[in-house]
């Protein structure tokens, strides 16, 4: 309940918040209610949907968002896999040749080395042995996207924010034993009216038997990873250090697209564009409005 005094107005309500809300205030509220009482719509989900298991699955994950990590690693555990994950695309490129993986899930603009650049080390390298399906994780699912991924050697695509739907079915599509595909790309993201996506946050409580708990630690990261984010943006701006603000922008725009936090990331969106166009300025006023919204 949003506005009004919970215990005179609504009795019934778990919880209560003051106008207007920031998105930290929020998610804290979520996690605290959540932790008590699981989604109707979670429960539901369990009792009526058989999961295939993908136990004994190895995968390997690399993205640079500490908010990205938890949540793919959440729904793939869920699922039964087996998961490593790397930080950049470098190391996704070592881990590949010191391990055994069944499929790469790779961030296309993870640091470093990028993920289209670290996918043609990999298919360089895998030369003579059994091909290793390559997932993009990315947020863009323009055409010219799925034509770049195709070109770098990655097989399929999912878009984030992941839905932990769209990565089972995307698992059953490639670790079927001989099977081959192209880039075919991920669902739509479908658009909503509130803050935040309500899909988004329901699907992290159908992750593990214990899904409040993730739920709750999920939202610890992301308002530590977000607060973090913020001081460096900020720096960097005053530095007028195009590189590192877009790049850090860009980070904050998955995170927070990541959490359902659409508003947040469409901030972080404006301030990335600004910076590339060398208006530091116009992206100086939209970090005060980030700010504000965080």
């Amino acid at each position: 309940m949003v506005g009004k005094d919970m215990d005179s107005v609504c009795p019934e309500a778990d919880a209560s918040l003051s106008k207007p809300t920031r998105q930290s205030e929020l998610f804290n509220c979520i996690g605290r209610v959540v932790a008590a009482s699981r989604s109707e719509t979670a429960r539901r989900h369990e009792a009526t949907t058989e999961r295939p298991s993908f136990v004994g699955t190895r995968l390997l994950v690399a993205d640079d968002s500490s908010v990205n990590q938890q949540v793919v690693r959440g729904m793939l555990a869920t699922l039964g896999c087996e998961v490593d994950i790397v930080a950049n695309g470098r190391d996704a490129v070592a881990a590949f040749e010191r391990g055994t993986y069944d499929a790469i899930l790779m961030d296309c603009q993870v640091l470093e080395m990028e993920g289209y650049a670290a996918a043609k080390e990999i298919r360089k390298k895998e030369s003579g042995q059994a091909h290793i399906p390559i997932i993009a994780l990315t947020a863009d699912c323009t055409k010219s996207a799925k034509a770049r991924c195709s070109a770098a050697g990655m097989d399929d695509y999912v878009t984030k924010p992941l839905r932990s739907a769209a990565l089972e079915k995307l698992l059953g599509r490639w670790l079927t034993r001989g099977e081959q595909k192209s880039v075919t790309g991920g669902d739509p993201v479908p658009k909503y009216e509130n803050t935040l996506d309500p899909l988004v946050i329901d699907s992290f409580l159908t992750v593990e038997p214990t899904s409040p708990r993730f739920l709750k630690k999920l939202v610890g990261v992301f308002l530590d990873d977000t607060e973090a984010k913020l001081h460096e943006i900020k720096a960097a701006l005053a530095d007028q250090d195009a590189d590192a603000a877009a790049r850090l922008a860009h980070g904050l725009k998955g995170s927070a697209n990541s959490m359902g936090a659409r508003d947040l990331a469409a901030v972080c969106g404006e301030i990335e564009v600004n910076v590339e166009a060398g208006n530091f300025e116009a992206a100086a006023d939209r970090m005060d409005l980030l700010e504000a919204e965080y």
